[in-house]
């Protein structure tokens, strides 16, 4: 291996060790700024898959927060019992459910993306558009990745026996 590719290796193995604690500061950093809104970390995600998506099945909002159901179910209980979803049944699956944002969901939501916006925007001035956008590439990139490992490392353990 050349000293350019170990060092390659080596920032990229440092950039994904740093992934864990940029995550726990981002989830200290929003609870943070949801104190006194009656919106908790959890809440406020699947606030955001609503506000997406219009309105969504537990299946669907599991899948795209990556949670478990029981977790995303207790969530948008929670979301419910606040007032900012409501539950109503799926037109296209019997017995089964979708939920979308109440008025008081959708402001909420609303505020909390403008108050993190602005916070976003005053780190992004000591960053260059070509940063962000190779940033998001590379983040996008490893998650799928990492997705994937799971099934190919089994896949490929069970191909050598």
């Amino acid at each position: 291996m050349t000293d350019n590719r170990k060092s390659l290796d080596l920032t990229l193995y440092d950039a994904v060790q740093t992934t864990r604690p940029l995550i726990r500061n981002i989830v200290a950093a929003v609870d943070a700024t949801l104190k006194g809104t009656g919106v908790t970390v959890g809440v406020r995600a699947v606030l955001e898959v609503l506000f997406a998506a219009d309105n969504a099945s537990l299946p669907e909002v599991t899948k795209h927060l990556n949670l478990t159901r029981q977790f995303a179910h207790r969530m948008l209980g929670e979301a419910a019992d606040a007032g900012f979803v409501e539950r109503k049944p799926s037109p296209t699956r019997k017995g089964a459910h979708v939920y979308r944002l109440t008025n008081k969901g959708r402001e909420a939501i609303k505020a909390i993306r403008a108050q993190e916006q602005e916070y976003l925007r005053a780190f992004m001035k000591g960053h260059s558009e070509e940063d962000l956008r190779a940033f998001c590439r590379v983040q996008s990139a490893l998650n799928r990745f990492f997705e994937d490992l799971p099934a190919r490392t089994t896949t490929a353990k069970e191909n050598q026996k």
